[in-house]
């Protein structure tokens, strides 16, 4: 009588990604980064409708706002989860390192979803005001930048959220460490 223990493929890539993007969803992480894009640009369409100011190009004038968010999903997304209680992932049937890059590349979809909900909202802003020639001659130019600055600094951000407990004050002590210098 043999006792073996029956083997486990290990699932795909693929099949991991697209659990850990549901898995996000489930959690609500991802209204944190659609959020913290919204509420800039509504609140900006609304100061500057009220002064006057030209509301279709806000898309442009928020841009450090919209890559700043990359950094702050990079550090959402591990909160409350850093490697030190990561063990559950060594129970998984596929390797943590692998695991904790899925859930990475999980986090940078769901970054580009919501910035691509931004400029798709900006634009249609920047057409009720009146300004979609402006923003239409713009957008252009600007999608890269808006999609590839957040990523960047998601993808830092979201390495150090990987690799420590504490990525909030290690952030901090870098940007102080490079305004120094």
């Amino acid at each position: 009588m043999s006792t073996t223990m029956p083997m486990h493929t290990m699932p795909s890539s693929a099949a991991v990604l697209q659990q850990q993007i549901r898995l996000l969803w489930l959690s609500r992480s991802p209204l944190s980064v659609i959020g913290l894009l919204s509420g800039p640009m509504l609140a900006a369409a609304g100061v500057m409708a009220y002064f006057g100011q030209d509301v279709g190009l806000m898309i442009l004038q928020l841009l450090p706002a919209v890559t700043f968010t990359g950094a702050a999903w990079g550090v959402i997304l591990w909160r409350e989860e850093g490697p030190s209680r990561r063990t559950y992932h060594w129970t998984l049937p596929y390797p943590a390192a692998r695991h904790d890059v899925m859930r990475v590349a999980a986090g940078a979809v769901w970054l580009l979803l919501a910035v691509a909900g931004y400029v798709a909202v900006g634009a249609m802003i920047a057409v009720l005001f009146g300004d979609g020639g402006a923003i239409g001659r713009a957008l252009p130019l600007l999608l890269p930048h808006l999609f590839f600055a957040p990523l960047t600094l998601y993808v830092l951000a979201a390495a150090l959220s990987t690799v420590s407990d504490r990525p909030l004050e290690w952030l901090v002590f870098l940007y102080l460490g490079a305004a120094v210098l």
